[in-house]
């Protein structure tokens, strides 16, 4: 009996195990870690305890809709980019998150006049200040008048000659002596000059003088009337005359001499200031070829400074001045009219007497700043412009 009673009691342990198992039952979990939307649960029997996490949602951004933070589920839709448009210093850029696309605007420059600065029609941003006009008597400053002029930031020179004599000056604004010279000439046809755009703010001045037989010296001065160099040329081909013609920093060209049919040109090493050779050529100004209709025009070269494109010409009897576009098509021509300096303005008259300055797209932003007969202008790498008023020459300072 006690046999039988053990067996009966394992048999039942047995088969309460066997349903426990088969019922659901474990003897021991294997839980897994609750999610956003199940609690914990029991891998082998299925049972839970505790409650779902629930979503950590994000809010939608402007590229991604709302998302849970721990299960990465979303919902909606992305609230997409909310646009500001470019303006002159910012790109296209979006006011929720920042995000540009492409780049800022230019900005549209409006040039100073004599009331207003340059300022940008799109966006108002302004540069500088109105442009400034000072008339300084040249008179006052040199104590005479003279042919030919050219003012400098801070130093004016001039020359004069009276068919033997040169005589050359040069001067501060308050009328301090640099240097003052004089040399002798066979003829008003034997010596040339020219105020030339620096040369690495080297040469304000230089001159020629010719002997009997067209051999000559060519000397540079700087500003202030110091001598920096002098070459001695020879007459190299078969030519009518020379003359000097303006430097720039880009166009190595010291000389030029005008035959009928061709040009010669005296390079210079624009670092060293030392003369390379006499080159025959093809009318070349500025280091462009272009032919041009001698008829209709005296005079005729590029047009450099801020940033210019075409040509500034004298008609054929050089008694109106004015501008070309690339394909030489006339833009304006007046009774007198300087090229464009370094700030894109130039002075022109329509009756030779009362000047106005115009900028580089021909607006009038000074209107009738100076009057005088016979005016003498000159511009060119310099912000001053220079004028032969009734008095004497006058400076007109546009800063």
């Amino acid at each position: 009996m006690k046999t039988i009673g053990i067996r009966k009691i394992t048999y039942m342990i047995t088969l309460a195990l066997f349903l426990c198992v088969f019922s659901g039952c474990c003897i021991k979990h294997d839980w897994q870690e609750a999610t956003c939307e199940e609690p914990e649960t029991c891998s082998k029997c299925g049972k839970t305890r505790g409650e779902e996490l629930g979503h950590d949602w994000e809010k939608a951004t402007c590229e991604e809709p709302k998302t849970c933070s721990v299960c990465g589920e979303t919902k909606g839709k992305p609230l997409g980019h909310d646009w500001e448009e470019a303006t002159c210093e910012k790109p296209k850029t979006c006011k929720r998150c920042d995000k540009t696309e492409g780049e800022p605007l230019e900005h549209e420059w409006i040039y100073a006049t004599i009331t207003e600065p340059k300022h940008c029609i799109n966006c108002g941003a302004t540069e500088g200040d109105a442009i400034s006009v000072d008339i300084i008597s040249m008179e006052d400053i040199t104590g005479g008048n003279w042919d030919y002029i050219c003012a400098y930031e801070d130093s004016v020179v001039c020359a004069r000659d009276n068919g033997k004599e040169v005589n050359v000056g040069f001067y501060d604004y308050n009328g301090t002596v640099l240097n003052e010279f004089s040399y002798s000439i066979s003829s008003a046809y034997s010596w040339s000059y020219t105020m030339p755009s620096d040369i690495n703010n080297k040469i304000g001045f230089q001159s020629t003088v010719f002997d009997s037989s067209k051999n000559g010296t060519i000397t540079l001065y700087d500003p202030y009337g110091k001598e920096i160099q002098k070459f001695e040329i020879k007459y190299p081909f078969d030519y009518s005359y020379i003359y000097l013609t303006r430097v720039a920093d880009d166009q190595r060209y010291l000389a030029e001499a005008n035959a009928e049919n061709y040009q010669v040109a005296y390079w210079l090493d624009t670092e060293t200031l030392e003369l390379i050779e006499a080159k025959k050529q093809n009318h070349v100004l500025w280091g462009i070829d272009y032919d041009y209709d001698k008829s209709k025009y005296s005079f005729i070269t590029r047009m450099i400074n801020a940033g210019m494109t075409g040509f500034f010409v004298g008609d054929a009897y050089e008694e109106h001045w004015g501008y070309l576009d690339d394909n030489q098509n006339e833009i304006a021509m007046y009774k007198d009219a300087t090229e464009f300096n370094i700030y894109g303005y130039a002075l022109v008259s329509d009756d030779g007497y009362s000047y106005d300055i115009i900028d580089k797209d021909f607006n009038v932003v000074g209107e009738d700043v100076i009057q005088g007969n016979g005016a003498y202008l000159r511009s060119g790498n310099s912000p001053v412009f220079a004028v032969l008023t009734d008095n004497g020459y006058t400076d007109i300072l546009v800063k």
